[in-house]
């Protein structure tokens, strides 16, 4: 069983998810945990790719894609839903519920006020539920 977190933003712009989500994984890097960030649409996987180089100034997060063959290597994996890949903490931008709950400690959900969002966050949460996961929502 994981805890999931559901992080509710005020906000309905696309970026600003991907901006708390890259000072979540800066926050969970760097206390020492391994994280996979999974995404279902290219843009987005390119923008949260810039962002984490750019988000901070001052800030260098480790990551890479899940083809890289230095998977053990980098910290910071972003790719497709469902994966084989075991990591502490998933970060999950997909519209389903990862098949893959198990292989992860901690599962972490960021919404925002955009309708489509809240309602596939709405389904996943209750399908969480379902599944026993201990299910936790902040409001950011």
């Amino acid at each position: 069983m994981s805890q999931v977190d559901f992080y509710i933003l005020p906000d309905s712009t696309p970026i600003s998810r991907l901006q708390f989500a890259c000072r979540l994984i800066e926050k969970i890097f760097t206390l020492g945990h391994k994280i996979y960030v999974s995404m279902d649409q290219t843009d987005e996987i390119n923008q949260i790719d810039k962002l984490l180089w750019t988000f901070r100034e001052t800030s260098f997060i480790p990551h890479g894609f899940s083809n890289t063959k230095y998977l053990e290597l980098t910290p910071v994996i972003i790719g497709p839903a469902n994966t084989s890949i075991q990591r502490e903490v998933l970060i999950n931008f997909c519209i389903q519920a990862p098949d893959s709950c198990n292989n992860f400690k901690r599962i972490v959900e960021v919404l925002n006020d955009q309708p489509h969002i809240k309602e596939s966050g709405r389904q996943r949460y209750k399908q969480y539920c379902q599944m026993n996961h201990e299910v936790i929502t902040h409001h950011a």
